[in-house]
């Protein structure tokens, strides 16, 4: 079907191209709407001589288009026929812009001639230029943040992109990432390699929706970063292909910070829990104590009563030191707590140490080769000796028996330590400036496992047979230690065996008080007033004060013992209470009297001294703290010292 000329140029007119057709002299022939629009060219100049086609080319590049045209008419021009050409143009004479031109041969009139459809760029050319701007501004954004940017082409994979950021991290160039997409895996720790390529393959594949991990890089230097990288699979697409894109963070700061919470909250817990448990003893304690001051007293009374002739002398004196040992237990079981300060005493460590080796040379195995190596002198502390003493048995009991089968070294190390502005890092983060002792236990046992090595000093944790352990020993180590101001740090391989550093402040005065309370009671007299609301606990103190020699006077009630204060103020000597009772307790007790009489001696005994502050006690008036189970011979050697003088022992607190 032949299509009328008039339709033709019609049709050509409705398209938003411009349409050219020349001449092979270079001459405009025919153009349609769109050019018209688009050169500024005027219909109405159109005469039989045409429009030059020079006219819609900038001047700078007309001598270039000339060539090239009659290069192409003289067949030297190459293939330019139904090719996309990006060129300049020129609208309205003054203003260039870019086109993109097709050239295709035609007939006109029979003559050869060419025909040229042209679009204008200048929008195209406008977003691409928007995006080179916001694709640089991107890459200057990222080159300047820490954390690492990167996309990543998939099937086959290649790098698109990675800022600087990543060589600071992986202390790899990104050149050779760009060669090799595959090299930056190479530096995740082993641990993690497996987790973090299974996690990339799942996104990649639609599993899961992104790629979401936590993983360690090792850096050139050997050092190990912590990283959180996410990656998405985006809609955009790279030469046709799925991109990832992604942002990986070194958060080292913030795992170990982490770990430091954790550290600092399992402490708290093992603080809490030796708090309860503290509690729990102070208790247990207290009620003990109660027992014990009747059958000690009463097995002593009765001792004194029956004479070294009487057939009941043996059993006495064996139920006087199964209460005795019972008291001993007591106060081990306050080590939970804390130590009384008066206990303490300048001892210096490595005489305990001395005796402490032959009583367990005698214990452990004879493939157990003992050593000592004391490096300083200044090993003097504030410490009870005998509480020391069971310390350091505690700690060699437990390094013989992790090295009973095969045997080994236990060595007891001596050293002096210093905290000040700048950390000791071989010291405990908890412990104050100053000079310490550092006592060091090692064996070559078996080693204590990591899944136990927390919970060490829990009360009755054990990993001992049935029979074989209590689980007490290393919980009254933790106790003793602390409570004489110390800390303990343990170091454990598995095979290689253990070593226990105790840290204990320096005292540096080597004088140590002997003297030792005599065994007999104090013959004395006066009137005393006891108050305690255990009725054994009074029967047996009313008797032993009786044959000392006193009047003695009890009431169960500190109400009622206030009361009789009240009527009769200068009726009595001194006067004896309990602290824990009923209504009434033995401080406010005494803060009452001591409105009444001043003058008057107060003691306070308790069945747990820990719980006390001395300094509260002083202020309440309190004269003696006494422990129970009481010890009648210092009871009575206090209260004639107090009697003779109304002053009591110069700077003498027994708390």
């Amino acid at each position: 079907m032949n299509v009328p000329l008039n339709t033709t140029y019609e049709i050509l007119n409705k398209s938003l191209d411009a349409v050219l057709v020349a001449d092979l002299s270079g001459t405009i022939r025919y153009f349609n709407d769109a050019a018209s629009q688009m050169f500024g060219l005027d219909r109405s100049k159109m005469d039989e001589a045409g429009i030059p086609i020079q006219e819609i080319i900038p001047p700078r590049l007309r001598e270039h288009h000339a060539n090239a045209f009659h290069n192409y008419i003289r067949g030297k021009g190459g293939q330019l026929l139904d090719q996309r050409i990006e060129m300049v143009g020129l609208r309205g004479g003054r203003e260039e812009f870019p086109i993109e031109l097709q050239i295709s041969r035609i007939e006109l009139d029979g003559s050869p001639a060419l025909t040229a459809f042209i679009r204008d760029l200048s929008a195209w050319h406008g977003m691409r230029q928007a995006l080179e701007e916001s694709e640089n501004k991107f890459r200057e954004f990222a080159e300047h943040i820490s954390d690492v940017v990167w996309m990543t082409e998939l099937m086959p994979e290649r790098v698109v992109y990675v800022n600087s950021a990543f060589e600071k991290i992986w202390g790899i160039k990104k050149e050779n990432l760009y060669e090799n997409p595959r090299i930056w895996t190479g530096r995740i720790h082993e641990d993690d390699i497996g987790r973090v390529q299974s996690s990339f393959e799942k996104m990649v594949k639609g599993v899961e929706p992104e790629f979401n991990e936590e993983y360690r890089v090792l850096g050139k230097d050997g050092q190990i970063s912590w990283i959180h990288d996410i990656g998405h699979l985006i809609g955009v697409k790279n030469s046709g292909k799925p991109l990832v894109a992604g942002i990986a963070r070194d958060i080292t700061e913030k795992k170990e910070a982490e770990e430091e919470r954790k550290s600092l909250e399992h402490h708290l817990g093992r603080v809490q829990k030796m708090e309860a448990i503290g509690n729990l003893a102070s208790g247990i304690a207290h009620d003990f104590n109660n027992l014990l001051t009747p059958i000690i007293g009463l097995s002593e009374l009765a001792l004194a009563i029956a004479g070294e002739e009487s057939e009941l002398q043996g059993s006495l004196e064996q139920i006087l030191e199964a209460g005795n040992r019972a008291k001993e237990l007591a106060q081990q079981i306050l080590s939970f707590t804390r130590m009384p300060e008066g206990s303490l005493q300048p001892v210096r460590i490595r005489n305990v140490i001395l005796e402490a080796i032959k009583l367990l040379k005698s214990g452990l195995s004879s493939q157990i080769d003992f050593r000592t190596e004391f490096r300083t002198e200044r090993d003097v502390i504030l410490a009870d000796s005998g509480k020391l003493h069971q310390v350091i048995m505690n700690l060699g009991a437990n390094a013989g028996y992790a090295m009973m089968e095969s045997g080994g070294v236990l060595e007891f190390v001596i050293d002096f330590e210093k905290s000040g502005t700048r950390k000791n890092p071989r010291l405990p983060d908890n412990l104050s400036d100053g000079h310490y002792v550092r006592l060091d236990v090692k064996d070559t046992g078996v080693g204590i496992p990591d899944d136990i090595k927390s919970r060490i000093f829990e009360p009755f944790f054990t990993t001992k047979e049935s029979g074989k352990g209590t689980g007490l020993g290393l919980a009254q180590v933790y106790g003793i230690v602390n409570g004489m101001g110390g800390a303990i740090l343990v170091d454990s391989q598995i095979g290689t065996g253990t070593c226990f550093s105790l840290f204990f402040p320096v005292c540096e005065s080597v004088e140590k008080s002997d003297s030792k309370s005599s065994s007999q009671i104090t013959q004395g007299t006066g009137r005393v007033l006891v108050v305690d609301d255990e009725e054994v606990v009074l029967q047996v103190v009313q008797e032993r004060l009786k044959r000392a020699g006193y009047q003695v006077v009890t009431r169960s009630l500190g109400d009622a013992a206030y009361r009789l204060i009240q009527n009769n103020p200068e009726d009595f000597d001194l006067v004896i209470t309990d602290y824990n009772m009923l209504g009434m307790n033995g401080l406010i007790l005494t803060s009452e009297i001591k409105k009444l009489r001043p003058d008057l001696p107060v003691f306070l005994y308790t069945g747990n001294i820990t719980i006390l502050d001395p300094e509260l006690c002083r202020r309440m008036g309190v004269n003696e703290v006494i422990n129970k189970p009481i010890d009648f011979a210092h009871l009575t050697q206090l209260m004639s010292q107090w009697l003779e003088n109304r002053s009591g022992p110069s700077g003498y607190f027994s708390i």
